[in-house]
């Protein structure tokens, strides 16, 4: 082992020294010397594989020594070229990011979350289609929710329901104007047979009537309620539970209320915008505005909808950029009005902006997705492109560079800090090239969307910063003032704040402000003030109440059969199975499930008994000859009128097509019991084997795309 040793450190010791060799002969036929900083390393690193350098491990670092000495020697090269062609490293890199973004002129938005984010093969799109054709799947829901006023105050008495029944009221009666015309809910909303819009309040307990609920003292209030156990029927004739509109606390008060409209989204390819539906957008954002100006009295009401989301998750970006630039400008400044290197933060930014704009309008070129989401990628891209400048500037402001010559400090600035910005730059961009072969189609197109950023800003850091950098280190040592730059100081030593000399390695203006004046006064009540100017206090108090209150509600699922021989045997053995399955799922609610066979059933059994018979499997079903005379008194009877809405009939009214809405259960919030329970209930319909069947709830597209992340991941 010891003769292998003594064989392999000098042939890698003189391949370094080649390397060395060939970069001073360059240094020397420019009239330069590589910096004392580069040679000393270069001898540590010599040191260190004449010690350790043994066997496989001698290659390994036989590769890295190489691979950093041709980086090194890359990068010194291209010191050079800048210093002799400045502005064409800027002009030229900087025409090439405008022209590439460009794209954005040809930019349209995608808004619709399920094409973001479920993969297109995904089976709940066939399944929500097929549920579609029959009958209305609410592709959009506007929830409004409230609190008493103060928090935690009992809401069911009169004065709070009253003032509940005003939101309620003015929601369904505001107008608004699109297009010239003035519109309403009507207008947008999914309509049940009768053409009432669908929605989900509390005041179907009362049917509607403000009178009523006004009379009724707090006792009678609850009683009605308990009276009609804890169900009700809307006025399209869906079926409302308490538990879906109300929350109680501990001591079984009401202390949160919500009500949901369901609305029939239409998407159009909107010019700069995507696929969204205008009509909606514009109802949600005059809706929001109504309920934030109107004083409700007893309770506080707050909206949260698609329009508020995505106002949400955009509004404080443009701050973060500001907050970016001034932390950049602070961490590269000095006390020095000279010596400072503050405007670089400025140059810094319009590298990464540049970088940012030619990676949209390039991938819009190449027919990639853009979204809010693709948005955000900026502020990746632009804290990407500091991190490199910080590098650069600590290796430009190094104490053993400082004193070298123009040329030499750029060139010794680039070998020493050039390799880590590239292996950081090639690590992200491995990184987002394996991301890119997932079947989400939101983080496909951020993966892509990212190798062309990361690309581009870390060309734009080499070229356009590097020459910035050479053009600062000429003004400061000319004299010249930072970001004044035709301003000549006269004591070019004298420090902008406080007494004294320059000390390049002192303490920087940043760490100074963050350990005297950040930290001791953001707690303080001007602080806490500064901090709540810049959050949405309308918005911070609707995520509140949601996850306060409502975020462990149940999700409505609904399991839909169609056309088909509904009075057969086989067709009829199947639904009772299928009613079994829902009594005893592990993953519904107890008791959730608004099942008509199960009624269908009860009424045939006392109003007609002898039709009633029971298989040769112990299933009891109406004899199929008797099916139809049956099923047709049924839908005159009371037995049938909260499942009016969920059945679709043929012209002898006969059933064409049902629907059983359940509640899902919600015992764990992790993604593998939202998909587990996806899986099962699908497995649910599979005993539906005489009839098509399928199961859908409005979740279902996104636990597909969970679905598919676990997959790829696991």
């Amino acid at each position: 082992m010891g003769k292998r040793t003594a064989k392999v450190a000098p042939e890698i010791i003189e391949q370094n020294s080649a390397v060395k060799e060939n970069v001073e002969k360059h240094n020397a036929d420019s009239g330069e010397h590589l910096d004392e900083g580069f040679e000393n390393d270069t001898r540590m690193q010599e040191e260190v594989l004449r010690n350790e350098a043994t066997g496989f491990n001698a290659r390994l670092l036989y590769l890295s020594q190489f691979a950093d000495s041709v980086i090194k020697n890359l990068f010194i090269h291209l010191g050079d070229a800048i210093q002799k062609h400045t502005w064409w490293f800027i002009v030229v890199p900087l025409a090439l990011g405008i022209a590439c973004s460009t794209g954005l002129s040809r930019v349209e938005i995608q808004w619709n979350a399920e094409a973001l984010y479920t993969p297109k093969d995904a089976p709940s799109f066939n399944d929500r289609n097929s549920a579609d054709e029959v009958f209305s799947v609410a592709t959009r829901i506007a929830t409004i929710y409230s609190v008493g006023n103060p928090e935690g105050t009992n809401m069911l008495t009169a004065a709070s329901l009253t003032a509940w029944y005003d939101v309620w009221s003015n929601i369904t009666t505001f107008k608004f104007r699109y297009n010239g015309t003035i519109q309403s809910l009507d207008n947008i909303c999914i309509a049940a047979r009768d053409g009432r819009c669908q929605f989900t309040t509390i005041f179907a307990f009362w049917n509607y009537n403000r009178s009523v609920i006004a009379s009724l003292s707090d006792s009678e209030l609850n009683q009605t309620i308990v009276d009609a156990e804890y169900k009700a029927v809307e006025l399209s004739g869906t079926t409302t539970t308490f538990d879906s509109i109300a929350r109680l606390d501990a001591n079984g008060n009401t202390i949160s209320m919500r009500m949901q409209f369901f609305l029939a989204e239409e998407l159009e390819s909107i010019d700069g915008e995507g696929d969204n539906d205008p009509e909606i957008v514009e109802w949600e954002r005059e809706l929001t505005s109504m309920l934030q100006s109107t004083d409700w009295g007893p309770i506080t009401v707050v909206s949260l909808t698609q329009w508020t989301v995505d106002l949400d998750d955009i509004h404080l970006l443009a701050f973060g950029y500001i907050l970016l630039i001034f932390y950049a400008t602070f961490v590269l400044s000095r006390n020095s009005s000279v010596h400072s290197h503050g405007s670089l933060a400025l140059v810094s930014f319009i590298s990464s902006g540049t970088a940012t704009a030619a990676c949209f309008g390039l991938g819009i070129y190449l027919g990639l997705e853009f979204s809010t989401i693709i948005e955000t990628l900026a502020f990746l891209l632009l804290g990407l492109g500091m991190d490199d400048t910080f590098v650069l500037v600590s290796a430009f402001q190094h104490p053993d560079f400082v004193d070298l010559s123009t040329k030499e400090r750029v060139q010794s600035a680039l070998a020493r800090a050039g390799a880590a910005i590239t292996v950081t730059s090639c690590t992200d961009l491995a990184a987002f090239l394996a991301g890119a072969y997932t079947n989400i189609p939101v983080v496909q197109a951020f993966c892509l969307n990212a190798v062309i950023g990361v690309t581009f800003d870390f060309l734009l850091q080499i070229t356009v910063f590097v020459a910035a950098m050479l053009l600062s280190a000429q003004r400061e040592s000319k004299g010249l003032a930072d970001w004044l730059c035709c301003m000549r100081i006269r004591r070019p030593e004298a420090r902008c704040m406080g007494a004294g000399t320059l000390n390049c390695v002192a303490e920087p203006p940043l760490t100074n402000f963050i350990r005297r004046w950040y930290v001791p006064n953001l707690l303080k009540p001007i602080g806490k003030a500064v901090a709540a100017a810049i959050t949405d206090p309308y918005l911070e108090d609707a995520f509140y109440i949601r996850d306060a209150y409502w975020d462990s509600s149940q999700i409505p699922v609904s399991f839909y059969t169609f056309d088909g021989p509904y009075a057969s045997e086989a067709v009829q053995e199947d639904l009772a199975a299928l009613s079994v399955a829902l009594d005893d799922n592990e993953y519904l609610e107890p008791d959730s499930c608004l099942n008509w066979w199960s009624s269908f059933i009860a009424f045939a059994k006392v109003n007609a008994s002898t039709d009633v018979i029971r298989t040769t499997t112990g299933v009891e079903i109406v004899a199929p000859d008797a099916f139809n005379n049956t099923f047709q008194r049924f839908l005159l009877d009371e037995y049938s009128f909260p499942f009016q809405s969920y059945l679709i009939l043929k012209p002898r009214n006969t059933p064409s097509a049902t629907r059983i809405p359940c509640l899902m259960k919600l015992n764990d919030t992790s993604a593998q019991y939202r998909i587990d329970q996806m899986i099962a209930l699908r497995r649910v319909v599979q005993l539906v084997a005489s009839l098509d069947a399928v199961v859908y709830a409005q979740p279902f597209p996104f636990i597909d795309g969970l679905k598919v992340i676990q997959e790829e991941i696991y």
